[in-house]
């Protein structure tokens, strides 16, 4: 059996989107460069909070101490700000309806926190467009670590799916898919990612 999965940020949805960035920029007294920083999965507050070791309240607390201001705006209201920045790529997201119908299993790995998770969710429609959703913190680690992968792959045999592709902005997490066997392509335009997933099915 053959699965298809996608990044979210950078593939299936554009991100560092206007008005919502420009209003957490402001919130935080921050330039576009520091609040992509304090939000980044790549600090440390960042990977905590994706890989489901911090809460809401906390990664907020965190961000808000960094730039030493008190926001007037609940955790839950940053949040929501946050996945605003994140905008669907319709293209995309009927592409990927394109090839369900041609009975290859669908799914979304990336690294987000439970908070955004919910909303995500809800903003692509899990439930009725996707087969699989693997959010990093279910597995309580992300995509920069090796046991994300070897964890997923494991999961992904156990159903019985051996074939899969898998598409992401980063080519350090393309490098990971193809470490643990999948077909990793990086994500450059709709025209490409259709080309790539054609050959896949083709198989």
């Amino acid at each position: 059996m053959k699965i298809a999965l996608f990044d979210y940020g950078g593939v299936v949805g554009f991100d560092h989107v206007d008005p919502a960035e420009r209003d957490l920029m402001k919130i935080f007294k921050a330039s576009r460069e520091e609040i992509n920083s304090l939000l980044s999965e790549k600090s440390e507050q960042g990977r905590l909070f994706r890989e489901g070791l911090i809460s809401e309240k906390v990664f907020w607390d965190i961000v808000a101490k960094r730039k030493k201001v008190k926001p007037a705006v609940t955790p839950r209201k940053l949040t929501q700000l946050w996945m605003n920045t994140y905008e669907n790529n319709i293209e995309i997201l009927e592409l990927i309806a394109k090839v369900r119908q041609k009975k290859c299993l669908v799914g979304i790995l990336t690294n987000i926190d439970v908070a955004r998770s919910r909303l995500l969710s809800v903003k692509i429609d899990i439930k009725n467009n996707f087969d699989f959703y693997l959010p990093s913190f279910r597995f309580n680690c992300s995509k920069d670590s090796s046991e994300l992968w070897f964890k997923i792959n494991s999961m992904l045999k156990e159903e019985k799916i051996s074939d899969v592709f898998y598409c992401d902005d980063r080519i350090e997490h393309v490098n990971s898919a193809n470490n643990v066997g999948w077909i990793g392509v990086r994500y450059i335009d709709p025209n490409n990612l259709k080309e790539n997933i054609e050959t896949f099915l083709g198989r």
